[in-house]
């Protein structure tokens, strides 16, 4: 998952961790891919989160990332 951050000057790329490897007995094909996904600034705080899943059907997987 890829964050673009402004720090007042400038705008900067950051990579979220990975979340699954491709494997080759996996369930579904698509197992790996990111969906659902937003970003929101915990309120009081310069917190922000990104929320989404990894996966699909039975294989899919909830995430909560924070900076």
């Amino acid at each position: 998952m890829l964050f673009l951050r402004f720090d007042g000057t400038r705008w900067s790329r950051e990579y979220g961790p990975p979340f699954r490897a491709h494997e080759e007995d996996q369930q579904y094909e698509e197992s790996d891919e990111i969906n659902h996904t937003a970003i929101a600034r915990v309120p009081g705080t310069g917190t922000p989160r990104a929320v989404g899943s990894v996966g699909v059907g039975d294989d899919e997987d909830d995430f909560v990332l924070r900076r």
